[in-house]
């Protein structure tokens, strides 16, 4: 699981840190980073894991305005009129601790490159690529071959599993496990020709991902009807139906007092498309034999907070069960989640600063807007300190207790 994340010149995230714990919920007004973070994550697994071209990944435009010399060719830390973007992630995979670091040079634009890639466990180096040549190190950390590499891509996705490279393949597969999505249910497609491995960001082709999941795991699709019976009123199943040949669309079945109706996914409003994926994402994420990371954007946008409330707490029970790390980032307006020590605050900023995180005071998740409410948790509220009002401009004096009523879910099974 991620334990560090850093980000430099990426949009708003200008030398930008923060640490894990095994479920964060991170809140701030928009502009502050939250999505960011994601994108940054969802950009490393492109480049390593799917073997995405540097210059496909990652643009020009995401470096951050924060640095004067970004806006035109200054010589900048290079000399040779380029800029570079920093990201360093720490990992603990498998009792190992591994660190990766990637800089990434900016010269023209549409003219990116590989600076520098570094990957670590237990301190000791795994592959090393600088200036063009790449080193590689076996597990023992001894050196391996040395050789030339064009800087287009990651030096690490190019490497296939060895003897003696277990450690580096390990961490590859790691990335592998990531799923990093922000649910957009409006343009969900109704129906699928394949059977999709991975999802988009959007989850576009849920259908597409739920036809594969759903075969390859049956227990975890029986959970998901007994999740969404629960909250959503009368209903009954899910089914794929034949639309023409190989095209299969997801009907949803529910329970009248004298008959049954069914639904196309197209039919179902956004909340309710909304909450069958979402609650397949705890069912289904990963494969089924690893722990796996689970990375939601905005899980609330299209639904109520007496909707996403159950969510948040399947989302703590499935905690060691077949999630190993959660993130979730809710849009502002839902200033009252149920949390836990240790949750972590994404504070609003000033104008064109950058995004800050601060960790919540024991007792208590702070969760702080720009011009608005903070701090509650779930056992205690805490409120914010007055230096982070100084920050957002807001008044710290509108924080209060909850006005929720507590989740009901029964235990997943």
């Amino acid at each position: 699981m991620i334990r560090r994340f850093h980000a430099d010149n990426f949009r708003c995230l200008v030398n930008f840190e923060l640490e894990f714990d095994e479920l964060n919920v991170l809140l701030g007004a928009n502009g502050t980073g939250r999505s960011s973070v994601f994108d940054v994550l969802q950009k490393v697994q492109s480049l390593v894991h799917r073997g995405g071209r540097i210059d496909e990944v990652f643009r020009r435009r995401d470096l951050s305005h924060l640095y004067p010399g970004n806006r035109r060719n200054d010589p900048g830390e290079h000399g040779d009129g380029g800029v570079r973007q920093k990201i360093e992630l720490d990992l603990d995979i498998a009792g190992h601790s591994y660190q990766y670091r990637l800089a990434i040079g900016h010269r023209d634009p549409g003219k990116l490159r590989v600076d520098d890639e570094v990957l670590l466990c237990d301190q000791i180096p795994l592959f090393a690529l600088r200036t063009g040549e790449a080193r590689l190190y076996r597990d023992d950390g001894s050196r391996g071959p040395k050789y030339p590499f064009a800087r287009t891509q990651s030096g690490l996705a190019a490497l296939h599993e060895r003897h003696d490279n277990r450690k580096l393949s390990r961490f590859k597969r790691e990335l592998a496990t990531w799923t990093i999505v922000r649910p957009c249910p409006p343009i969900f497609e109704e129906e699928a020709r394949t059977e999709d491995e991975l999802l988009t960001r959007a989850m576009t082709n849920f259908v597409a991902w739920y036809r594969r999941v759903s075969q390859e795991r049956l227990g975890a699709a029986a959970g998901l009807l007994d999740d969404v019976r629960e909250v959503l009123r009368s209903f009954e199943s899910l089914s794929l139906i034949p639309t023409g040949e190989d095209a299969r669309a997801l009907e949803a079945v529910f329970r009248g007092a004298h008959r049954r109706s069914r639904y196309r996914l197209g039919q179902l409003s956004d909340g309710q498309r909304a909450l069958i994926a979402l609650y397949s994402l705890l069912r289904f994420c990963g494969d089924g034999t690893a722990r796996a990371s689970l990375f939601v954007d905005q899980p609330d946008k299209y639904i109520s907070l007496r909707e996403v409330q159950p969510w948040v707490v399947a989302l703590s029970e499935a905690l060691g069960d077949t999630l190993e790390q959660v993130r979730h980032l809710p849009s502002p307006r839902d200033d009252r989640l149920p949390g836990r020590e240790g949750q972590m605050v994404l504070p609003g900023r000033r104008r064109t600063g950058p995004g800050e995180v601060r960790t919540a005071p024991a007792g208590g998740v702070g969760i702080l807007f720009r011009g608005g409410r903070a701090g509650l948790g779930a056992v205690s509220v805490r409120r914010m300190d007055s230096d982070h009002a100084d920050q957002v401009g807001g008044d710290m004096d509108s924080c209060g207790p909850a006005d929720v009523a507590p989740a009901t879910l029964r235990r997943r099974r």
